[in-house]
């Protein structure tokens, strides 16, 4: 049999009382004690250096080797064995001391003696001479995941919860998927993640996959934009990792804040947050939902920091795409930032989801797609920009009696409008595949203006209503003809002003021939923007492939779509028509 024995420092253990065992000394390095996870990067380097190599049957251990007897630190080196990947992961563990099982309750990690492998037994001669000699039959490694996950371990004080817990985590997997591990915040991540007893505990219940480098043609984003990243631990690695992702990979402006937000209040937070988007014109916010010490604490949603910056970032322009990045998975937490205009979310990896096979590499696919995704929406924003003062002068329209000439149309009417360009509003931003029903809305709200000032006297003559006491003739119909004051040229896409008399024979009388709302819309539009708003016919032109756009393609099934030119002048002619 091959053993070990761990000694503490002037132990009185020495190698002519137990000639079957190897002995080593462990002396604790105290200034390596006074850094962050000092004692756990100790004990790691302490099993990397001893147990990777040689095999032992047993091993033992001291019950306490720190600066008191009651620190009891051979507990937490048992727990270290166990979810260190050695050869010895699962070698018999006893550990000797003077105190009873009793006493040791108290501590974090007494219940590794219960668990299988690992006893206490007297610190003496006969005690540790029976130890070595004992055949017991090893920890099988199949069954240590079972095993390890019988004991629950305590969240470390320095952590918030378990969302900084995943926080960390995840940026130790991103970095090593995206090959990105040498970055001086991620350096320090990975080495928590690698050496932190509670990490290790999480890996070996949960039996984490190995990761294989992300291709960076995967990586690639089609569309660029202004990114703004808002997370308070951006220091810890996420902000390496986007600059490279976001920035060097897929030439975006990317900038981000959150640094020092552990020093500001909540109220301070929002408004630099909203500074710098306002300020650098931003097309997308990649937000963490905690951003404030206080909001691990909340249990109402609306306090959280994040959701009121979300409120505030869509109260300013609903088109800003914001997308949540977190580690909050809380489905009630999702919907209620889905209410407030989130454009998607992206769920920080937890070490549950790692035991899955190439989660990492799905979320960060995901996350890309999301980024993406967004950036191809980016043009909203410039949409809300028009889209919100014309809402504001409607508002102030309905709000003024009597009416305003100038959109000719009732009170009623003006909350029809505004109830269709809110819908509007509202399918821009929750769902982009809705564009077509958003711009259906818009083309309604313009067809009924353009029929408020487009009518039919007793006389059969149409006419535009130019103001209150000026009316301008469009259109003469007689029996076999029909005059028309513009003519229509390149189908009844484009007029040029010219009179034209067409007649029975012509392949245009019978459209003519009709009620003024139902001469064709286009004429009707352009004589309405020429006549009455003094809108040049070549400048009219570009809104007339719009109807056509509405009736072959959107109010009926056809192949094409609606871009972002479409909606841009859709809204361009609201704001003529609705002044």
């Amino acid at each position: 049999m091959n053993n070990l024995i761990i000694t503490e420092e002037n132990s009185a253990i020495n190698q002519f009382d137990f000639p079957e065992a190897k002995i080593i000394e462990l002396n604790l390095n105290i200034e390596m004690l006074k850094k962050e996870n000092g004692l756990d990067i100790f004990l790691s380097d302490f099993i990397v250096d001893h147990l990777a190599h040689e095999v032992y049957d047993t091993i033992l251990a001291p019950l306490s080797f720190g600066n008191t007897l009651i620190d009891y630190l051979g507990l937490r080196l048992a727990f270290h064995i166990r979810t260190t990947k050695t050869p010895n992961q699962c070698s018999n563990i006893y550990i000797y001391g003077t105190e009873r099982i009793d006493n040791l309750l108290t501590n974090n990690f007494s219940k590794i003696i219960y668990s299988n492998g690992v006893s206490l037994i007297d610190y003496s001669k006969s005690k540790i001479t029976q130890a070595l000699t004992s055949e017991c039959e090893k920890l099988n490694s199949k069954n240590l995941s079972a095993e390890i996950s019988k004991i629950t371990l305590s969240i470390p004080k320095n952590y918030y919860d378990n969302h900084s817990i995943s926080n960390e985590w995840a940026i130790s997997r991103w970095s090593r998927i995206l090959n990105k591990e040498d970055d001086d915040g991620i350096v320090k991540v990975n080495s928590a993640v690698n050496s932190s007893l509670y990490f290790k505990y999480l890996k070996t219940v949960y039996q984490t996959h190995k990761l294989k480098p992300i291709d960076k043609s995967e990586l690639k984003i089609k569309n660029n934009g202004r990114i703004l990243v808002i997370d308070d631990e951006l220091n810890k690695g996420w902000g390496e990792i986007f600059d490279y992702l976001l920035g060097e990979l897929n030439n975006n402006y990317i900038d981000n804040i959150g640094w020092n937000f552990n020093k500001k209040t909540r109220a301070n937070i929002i408004d630099e947050s909203m500074r710098k988007i306002i300020d650098d014109n931003i097309d997308l916010v990649i937000l963490d939902f905690r951003l404030h010490p206080n909001d691990f604490e909340e249990q109402n949603i609306e306090d959280v920091t994040g959701y009121q910056l979300l409120k505030e970032i869509k109260n300013y322009n609903k088109g800003i795409q914001v997308i949540i990045f977190s580690a909050t998975n809380k489905i009630w937490n999702l919907q209620e930032l889905q209410k407030e205009g989130a454009d998607g979310f992206v769920i920080k990896e937890s070490i549950v989801n790692s035991s899955h096979e190439n989660f990492t590499k799905q979320s960060v696919l995901r996350f890309k797609n999301a980024i993406e995704n967004a950036l191809e929406r980016k043009f909203l924003k410039n949409i809300y920009s028009l889209l919100t003062p014309i809402i504001e002068r409607l508002e102030l329209n309905i709000d003024k009696k009597p009416k305003n000439y100038n959109l000719k149309i009732q009170q009623g009417k003006l909350l029809n409008y505004l109830e269709y360009l809110e819908s509007s509003d509202l399918l821009l931003y929750s769902n982009s595949n809705k564009i077509e029903y958003c711009f259906l809305q818009l083309i309604l709200v313009i067809e009924d203006i353009i029929k408020g000032f487009y009518s039919e006297s007793s006389d059969k003559k149409q006419y535009v209503d130019v103001s209150i006491y000026e009316k301008a003739i469009c259109l003469e119909k007689d029996i076999d003809k029909i005059k028309l004051m513009l003519k229509p040229i390149e189908g009844l896409d484009k007029f040029i002003l010219e009179d034209n008399t067409i007649y029975k024979d012509n392949a245009y009388f019978n459209l003519f021939n009709n009620q003024g709302d139902r001469i064709p819309f286009n004429y009707r539009l352009n004589s309405v923007l020429y006549f009455k708003y003094k809108i040049e016919l070549d400048i009219c032109y570009k809104y007339s492939s719009l109807y056509k756009l509405r009736s072959k393609s959107v109010a009926h099934i056809g192949g094409s779509k609606v871009k972002e030119i479409d909606i841009l002048n859709s809204v361009e002619l609201l704001d003529l028509l609705i002044q």
